[in-house]
Formats: structure tokens, C-alpha cells, sequence
């Protein structure tokens, strides 16, 4: 990884990390997904679809970009678990079916798994708070967080991360309806990072 890292040699990381260019040009990406060593999944807010970035010669640089999914109005929450993809648009969750390989190779159709999230969102950066960011905890859990209407609102009804068991309730039929949703956490204005450390303790930013 010598001659990489070389590409940003001024680039300040921990021990162990490298940082590097990917020659690939991107439609107004937002989340990136690390899948192994050099690939990525990304959401493309331009295309609202996501990408796939794949190292095609072997020097452990993505160099290539294959269109996985596309969904009306995707614009930001991305996460992959259990053999499923899964990405946001301001109001709707959607998900893909994919077969376990490295290369993403067979993507089934299109599923609608929760609805009626708060619609767009006049705070914050010129287009508001539109992202609805999606993790997952280690029980299956889904978590989705909104962003409140304003950069102050009167009451918390919007800015909330509500969660969802996919995996231990007894949902069986989609779309679920996000207003159903347990609330997980109230009153915050719009955590866009959602993480989970190693102890499983939840953090926001």
C-alpha cells in the first residue's frame, strides 16, 4: 500500500489507516459503505441510485463504477445487512435482495419496507433536513433518524431516530408504516452519523 498512501502523504490518520484518491467520478455522493479492502458502496444523490466502486486491475484502488439500484428520490441513508441493501429517500425506505458475493453480481427487485417518514424539512443546509439515515444494530434492529422541520421547532414531533425490529417482531407484511415506530430518541435537531462502538453503545452526530 506504499505507492497508495503516497497519493495523499499529508493526509493525518491513525496508525494502521491509508488515505487515497479514488479516480472515479461521483454524482453528488453521499454515504460510503467499505466493502473489504479497496471497494465501496455509495448512494449518488445526482442519479438517486446506488453504485458500486470495484477494483477492476488489482492494484487495490477502485477504479470502476457499476449502477446497482436506482429508487425515486434517494438521497442519503445507505447500509447493507443480511443479503439486503438498504437506502432512503426523505420518506421512504427502500431495500434490495443481492446474493452473498464480493462483486454484487445478482440484485433482485425493489421492496418498499417503511413509509410516511416526515416529509423534507426547511432547516439546516440549503436543501434541509432531508436525510434519513439508516444503521442497524447487532439484534437486527433498524434505526432511522429525521431531522426536526426547523432549526428550532416548538414541539420534537419530527426529530427523533424511531427503531424498527425486522428480525424478532412479528412483522410480516410491507410496507410498516414509520409513524408506528418505537422512539428511540427525542428531540434532536438531525443526526446524520449514527454508529454503534464496539460495546454496542449508540452514538450520534
Amino acid at each position: 500500500m506504499g505507492d497508495i498512501c503516497s497519493l495523499l502523504a499529508n493526509a493525518i490518520l491513525e496508525v494502521g489507516f491509508c488515505a487515497y484518491e479514488i479516480p472515479i467520478e461521483l454524482d453528488k455522493p453521499r454515504s460510503v459503505r467499505a466493502i473489504g479492502i479497496s471497494n465501496a458502496l455509495v448512494l449518488e444523490r445526482g442519479t438517486q441510485s446506488v453504485v458500486y466502486l470495484y477494483d477492476s486491475d488489482g492494484d487495490l484502488v477502485a477504479d470502476s463504477k457499476r449502477t446497482l439500484a436506482t429508487a425515486p428520490s434517494l438521497n442519503h441513508g445507505l447500509v447493507v445487512y443480511d443479503d439486503y441493501i438498504y437506502a432512503s429517500s426523505d420518506t421512504i425506505v427502500y431495500r434490495w435482495p443481492f446474493i452473498d458475493d464480493d462483486d454484487f453480481n445478482t440484485i433482485g427487485e425493489m421492496e418498499v419496507v417503511v413509509e410516511n417518514m416526515n416529509a423534507d424539512g426547511r432547516g439546516g443546509a440549503p436543501q434541509g433536513h432531508t436525510t434519513r439515515t439508516l444503521i442497524f444494530d447487532d439484534m437486527g434492529r433498524l434505526y432511522i433518524s429525521v431531522g426536526s422541520i426547523d432549526n428550532i421547532d416548538p414541539d420534537s414531533t419530527r426529530s427523533r431516530i424511531r427503531r424498527f425490529d425486522l428480525v424478532n417482531s412479528n412483522i410480516t407484511t410491507y410496507p410498516i408504516d414509520f409513524q408506528t415506530g418505537e422512539i428511540f430518541a427525542d428531540g434532536l435537531r438531525n443526526e446524520v452519523g449514527l454508529a454503534f462502538d464496539s460495546l454496542g453503545f449508540f452514538f450520534g452526530g
